[in-house]
């Protein structure tokens, strides 16, 4: 090693998304030092990757928009909503403090939010919302100072939107509504010229700018593999920068932040319940909070979970990472899902779908079922969705054939059943009814569907040449981690309360699932634990 660097600090954040910078936001505001170790070139994490939403039930944007909400509400939602109803302490800790953490966030950086155009996943549920309980970021100034130049993650251009829309926008993009767009391109140009940031970008320059203008030191390619102990509490960290020995101490916590599992095989390989391909979150999530935990004794917990989400790949790599694109379009007319014996399996708009790919395996064989599984398309769904004349060249990740025959016998899919499959759909369609899975009857398919259609999710798949596009069980990243208290203090076993530690976001133990119950949940739930973890080890003694 070239040299050995020792510092003391009260609170040690592990990594940079959106949960590690409120969390050490949060611990600098309430009176800590704080120092934010991250292991890649630049900050931001997981969080670059995703639109940036922030789901926050009973937030004040909603009561300035005279939409009612309520404590009682929302747990009566996620009563409703989620079959593991063992971690009552920790979703009312998430709802008491969530519509605060968003005040905070407001108070101590330059960001500012507004209500997204989004639904719970089960509004007609008792407790769900139609509207009012995700929010995301106004557009704010991506101008960087001397102290902050360079420090935001570069991310590959398919994965962001190249222009500052706001997720409202995209969405009018997505349906085509060409007028209402015409009405905001005065508002991007704006933007553009004065260097505003939107969606997740925003969200990481905001928290960034708060985050250094609270004194907050930064350590960029900083990879911690070791908790330091002292009888039983947690009090500092040996991480690698570069090709120096880091050892930083911690007088109050460490508060770990640093991602899923996603891209540790061998994590996966143990925990998790079917092949998880082509994740969408960056490669640095390997998983380090899971090994670190098993070091010191702390309980893990929904190891065999993740935010599952159906994917396609395209050949993009990052940092050597075949990185997954999200599957959006799985909602619209002209398509259905199908395993390799031509049958569907799922209501392939809701929200959930991604679960159904990683579990039903075959009885005698142990084989998936789902797996591989492809999405079947047509010509008019290419013309429709995709601006693609069916006389154009096909890219090589879309197998395409002039019958259903000959496109069963490319991909492998049992051709009788893929025949029996779309006629039996087709005759849904036409009726306006899925009578196997319910697609087009639930608020948030037809949303992500085409509303311009009498049906938005619904269409035959008959007008040659046909398609199938290959989906893989994939995530937005992996829920178990470490399990921590209403505090987000990591725990072993027996429930004791490991001090100095904490867990909060990817690595933690999800408090939501096994499925999801809204758009941007994990952002929510972790930027709140977050706040929590952060004023609670900056208050400690």
């Amino acid at each position: 090693m070239a040299g050995k660097i020792q510092k003391t600090v009260d609170v040690i954040v592990i990594g940079s998304g959106g949960t590690g910078l409120i969390a050490a936001l949060s611990s600098a505001v309430h009176g800590a030092d704080v120092l934010l170790l991250e292991s890649e070139e630049g900050v931001g994490g997981t969080t670059l990757f995703s639109g940036g939403q922030i789901w926050v039930p009973n937030n004040h944007y909603m009561t300035e928009a005279g939409v009612s909400d309520s404590k009682e509400e929302v747990l009566t939602y996620m009563y409703e909503t989620m079959p593991d109803r063992n971690d009552a302490e920790r979703w009312v800790s998430f709802v008491e403090h969530a519509p605060g953490m968003l005040r905070f966030a407001e108070k101590n950086t330059p960001l500012k939010f507004v209500l997204s155009e989004c639904p719970d996943t089960f509004p007609e549920k008792k407790g769900g919302k139609v509207f009012g309980r995700t929010v995301e970021v106004f557009p704010v100034s991506s101008r960087q100072s001397g102290k902050d130049k360079n420090s935001i993650l570069r991310i590959p251009a398919e994965y962001k939107v190249p222009v500052p829309f706001m997720f409202s926008e995209v969405m009018k993009i997505i349906q085509r509504e060409r007028m209402a767009l015409a009405g905001v391109i005065p508002s991007i140009m704006y933007r553009i010229l004065t260097s505003k940031a939107t969606m997740s970008q925003g969200l990481i320059v905001g928290l960034l700018r708060g985050s250094l203008n609270n004194g907050i030191e930064i350590m960029l390619n900083t990879r911690v593999r070791e908790l330091l102990q002292n009888n039983g509490k947690i009090v500092g960290v040996k991480a690698k920068n570069d090709d120096k020995e880091i050892t930083c101490m911690a007088r109050k916590g460490v508060i770990l932040a640093t991602g899923s599992f996603d891209w540790n095989r061998a994590l996966r390989d143990e925990f998790l319940p079917g092949p998880l391909e082509h994740s969408i979150t960056p490669p640095s999530n390997r998983g380090d909070a899971v090994v670190m935990a098993k070091q010191v004794g702390a309980k893990l917990s929904r190891m065999d979970e993740a935010w599952y989400w159906p994917a396609h790949y395209t050949g993009s790599r990052y940092k050597g990472a075949p990185l997954g694109k999200l599957l959006r379009k799985r909602s619209y007319p002209h398509t259905i899902i199908v395993n390799w014996m031509g049958r569907r399996f799922v209501n392939e708009a809701e929200h959930n779908m991604g679960i159904a790919l990683m579990y039903e395996r075959d009885a005698t064989t142990g084989s998936f079922i789902n797996q591989p599984a492809w999405l079947i398309s047509d010509g008019q769904f290419r013309m429709k969705y995709e601006n693609f004349s069916v006389k154009l060249k096909t890219p090589n990740w879309l197998i395409k054939d002039k019958t259903l025959t000959g496109l069963a016998e490319k991909t492998g899919i049992d051709a009788q059943g893929l025949q029996e499959t779309v006629s039996r759909f087709n005759t849904f369609a036409k009726q306006g009814k899925d009578l196997d899975f319910c697609r087009n009857e639930f608020l948030y398919d037809r949303l992500h569907g085409d509303q311009r259609s009498q049906f938005p999710c619904l269409g035959t798949i008959e007008k040659p040449p046909f398609y199938a596009l290959q989906v893989f069980g994939s995530s937005v990243g992996t829920k178990g981690g470490l399990m921590t208290n209403a505090n987000w203090q990591a725990i072993r076993e027996d429930q004791s309360v490991i001090k100095g530690l904490y867990a909060v976001g990817n690595c933690s133990a999800a408090i939501i699932g096994p499925i999801t119950i809204a758009p941007a949940a994990t952002l929510g739930s972790g930027m709140t634990a977050g706040y929590i973890a952060g004023r609670h080890a900056a208050k400690s003694t």
